[in-house]
């Protein structure tokens, strides 16, 4: 870290680029116009929108939604054995 903090003292790009895996073969200096560019923050283009959605989200299982169609079913296999008379009713 002292290494690459001397390095950006001296105000090159080389260290970020090589950590980053792009290999390049000449100094890459960074004067202060191009200094102020990389610290702007990004501004949304005229006409453009945010979508918070994220498509890759990890999804949620549905749990309250599977008890009550097992819980559904069961009473349905209940009722239809107790109909047929498999089931005595009281106990």
């Amino acid at each position: 870290m002292i290494l690459a903090y001397l390095k950006l003292r001296k105000r090159s790009l080389a260290p970020l680029l090589d950590a980053n895996g792009w290999a390049i073969n000449g100094r890459a200096a960074i004067n202060i116009r191009f200094g102020k560019t990389l610290t702007l923050l990004a501004t949304l283009p005229a006409g453009a929108s945010v979508s918070l959605f994220d498509p890759f989200a990890a999804k949620r299982v549905p749990y309250l939604q599977y008890m009550l169609f097992l819980t559904l079913l069961a009473g349905v296999a209940i009722y239809s054995i107790w109909r047929v008379g498999l089931l005595p009713w009281p106990f």
